[in-house]
C-alpha cells in the first residue's frame, strides 16, 4: 500500500504511449493493483476513468477492450 500511489502514477503515464500492447499490459497491471488495494482503489478512479473509458471504446484493438472489461 505504501507504494500504490507511485505505482498508479507510473501506470497512468504509460497510457501516453501509442501502443495497444502497452495499454493492454498496463490495464492488466492496474487490475492487479485494484485487487491489491481493494476499496482504496477508488481514489485513483478520477484519473484512471478516462483511460478506462478509452480502453472500452477501442474496438479496433479488441484485446485492449477485453482487458478493460
Amino acid at each position: 500500500m505504501q507504494y500504490a500511489d507511485q505505482i498508479m502514477n507510473l501506470f497512468l503515464r504509460v497510457f501516453a504511449c501509442r501502443s495497444a500492447t502497452v495499454h493492454e499490459e498496463a490495464m492488466l497491471a492496474i487490475g492487479a493493483l485494484a485487487y491489491a488495494t481493494g476499496p482504496n482503489f477508488a481514489k485513483y478512479m478520477p484519473d484512471f476513468y478516462k483511460y478506462l473509458e478509452m480502453g472500452l471504446q477501442t474496438f479496433e484493438e479488441y484485446q485492449v477492450c477485453a482487458v478493460s472489461v
